[in-house]
């Protein structure tokens, strides 16, 4: 009974990751106003929260074996909650670029912990980690819908103070729930599993490895492009203040149903991942281009439905392909996903400054791509 507990607070731990991450497409709209930002500058954010993300998997592989990933686990936490809370403080722009730096490292350290940990407390089990994604799907569903009304009665500020209230009542939880779990963390193990260049040279010189990167690379650019720009797509292109809020948690129902049945379905998982994409992007890029509130929201559902498991498939393939390190794969997976964010926000937002509706369409050319480039492994048996 205390193992599945301490799974349900690490679990709950990957809602409150993305909860704080979804504060950034809330307050878009917000952010541009109040710190007047132009151009490509609306996309700055994203890029440092990137940046932060990538600083956080290179910690990872340092501290890897040295510190207990349960105790990371709370810094992570900590990390994420100071950073939106600080936000809510409406600080100068520079501050708050580098709380979004901060977000980034515990927003990435807590997906990659919480993933490790899932790993951990139950060996082989696909659906546990398919329960660990759903969750961090589930903090994308709520936070549009609760901070976005929210949004319709206080200042933006306090609805950042709202969001860090969540992440910090979550921690709190993980931390009592943690140090009541007594000999189930002594059956975790701790990596020992060592990164070399060789072993890096080695990932890269299998040509598979490479495509699920760009495929990966390309998925990502899509769900965040989504994430952060749909809110403000629907207040400029759709006329709709309130329903882009929703048609983003729509998004992230499809995104859990499909984390959750991914593991069941009779389809060889890069096929679902490459197909998954194609449909995604076929299907959203119409429903940019006609500007139709209807054909976005089944657009959405799709999108979320048939490409919402490609982020926990990329992992799974990337560490059944190259077995006997599972850290390494996993790691260079997680460089792909969080140097996408780092690339693509800055050219999403300056393509944006002619129409989101421009910004949205590179959003499906992104998704249509990562499906593009995974086509060639989807003959035979993978």
């Amino acid at each position: 009974m205390k193992k599945r507990i301490l799974f349900l607070a690490i679990c709950l731990m990957q809602f409150a990751g993305n909860f704080a991450n979804s504060l950034q497409g809330v307050l878009l709209s917000d952010y541009i106003a109040h710190y007047n930002l132009k151009s490509a500058g609306q996309g700055s954010l994203g890029s440092f929260q990137s940046a932060g993300c990538i600083l956080a998997c290179i910690l990872i592989l340092i501290l890897a074996g040295r510190f207990k990933r349960y105790y990371l686990l709370i810094c992570s936490g900590v990390f994420l909650s100071a950073a939106v809370l600080t936000i809510g403080t409406k600080p100068s722009l520079p501050v708050l670029l580098a709380l979004y730096l901060l977000l980034g490292l515990g927003f990435a350290s807590t997906s990659n912990l919480t993933s490790s940990l899932s790993t951990s407390l139950y060996p082989g089990s696909a659906s546990a980690m398919g329960m660990a994604h759903a969750f961090f799907g589930a903090g994308g569903l709520t936070a549009p819908l609760i901070l976005k009304r929210a949004l319709l009665s206080v200042p933006w500020n306090r609805v950042a103070l709202l969001d860090g209230a969540v992440v910090s009542a979550v921690l709190i939880l993980y931390l009592v729930v943690l140090f009541s779990s007594g000999d189930v963390l002594q059956s975790i193990p701790e990596s020992t599993q060592k990164v070399s260049f060789r072993g890096i040279g080695q990932f890269f010189a299998r040509r598979r490895n490479i495509l699920l990167l760009a495929a990966t690379f390309g998925y990502q650019a899509f769900q965040n492009g989504v994430s952060v720009w749909m809110i403000r797509y629907s207040e400029t292109e759709l006329h709709e203040t309130a329903r882009g809020a929703l048609l983003l948690s729509v998004f992230w129902i499809g995104t859990t149903v499909a984390r959750l049945l991914a593991t069941r379905l009779p389809v060889s998982p890069v096929r679902l991942f490459s197909y998954g994409c194609l449909i995604s992007g076929a299907i959203f890029l119409p429903a940019v281009l006609t500007r139709s509130l209807p054909l976005m929201f089944a657009a959405m559902v799709i999108a979320g439905l048939s490409s919402g498991a490609c982020v926990p498939l990329a992992y799974h393939l990337a560490a059944s392909w190259n077995e006997g390190n599972s850290l390494l794969p996993t790691s260079i997976c997680s460089f792909a996903l969080f140097a996408s964010m780092l690339v693509t926000s800055p050219i999403t937002a300056a393509v944006s400054t002619n129409g989101v509706i421009f910004g949205m369409t590179a959003v499906a050319v992104y998704v249509l791509a990562g499906g593009a480039v995974l086509l060639p492994l989807t003959r035979g048996k993978r």
